[in-house]
């Protein structure tokens, strides 16, 4: 009886271990510092294009530094990239993918070792590397001012020294596929 219960203790907290550590290797969390290279709204009012100021834009304006926060999951799950601007530390989460599909225009993530791109219906982000840990950034948001013109705002910026944690990240996906 005793034997039964030590083989018994002993399978139980292997199990729950290995829930533990893999738990571990589920997610991803990290950042990466920024700094704004160009932004440029573009607005259209009965078939006339001009530049615009957006208010409640949280864009950081040029040559400010922010930092993208990445939680990425390797399973479907919630995985989301938040723009943090670091002189005023407002935040907006720009890019949340659920594991609830049921938004038909939403669209698909695209991670790899040197691109990677995360959209919805109104905004699109997309990184190049373009040497060693450095990336491109652009953002593409589009919208409706408080005026009633419709607008495009595209944002760049430099992201230097994109952690490891990235790549690592991408091996463990594969690890689970």
């Amino acid at each position: 009886m005793k034997h039964l219960l030590i083989i018994l203790a002993l399978f139980i907290g292997n199990a729950f271990s290995d829930e533990v550590s893999q738990k571990e290797n589920l997610y991803s969390d990290f950042s990466v510092s920024c700094k704004t290279s160009g932004k440029v709204t573009q607005g259209l009012l009965d078939g006339k294009s001009s530049e615009m100021n957006i208010i409640d834009d949280k864009l950081p304006d040029s040559q400010k530094i922010f930092s993208l926060d990445f939680f990425l999951s390797t399973l479907p799950g919630t995985s989301k990239i938040t723009l943090r601007n670091k002189e005023t530390e407002d935040e907006e989460v720009f890019f949340e993918l659920t594991k609830y599909r049921d938004f038909p225009l939403r669209k698909e993530w695209i991670l790899r070792n040197n691109y990677l791109s995360a959209g919805n219906n109104l905004s699109e982000l997309s990184m190049k590397r373009y040497h060693k840990n450095d990336w491109q950034l652009e953002i593409i948001q589009t919208g409706l001012s408080s005026k009633g013109h419709d607008y495009v705002t595209i944002f760049h910026g430099n992201c230097m020294n994109m952690p490891n944690d990235y790549e690592k990240y991408l091996k463990k996906k594969k690890s689970f596929k």
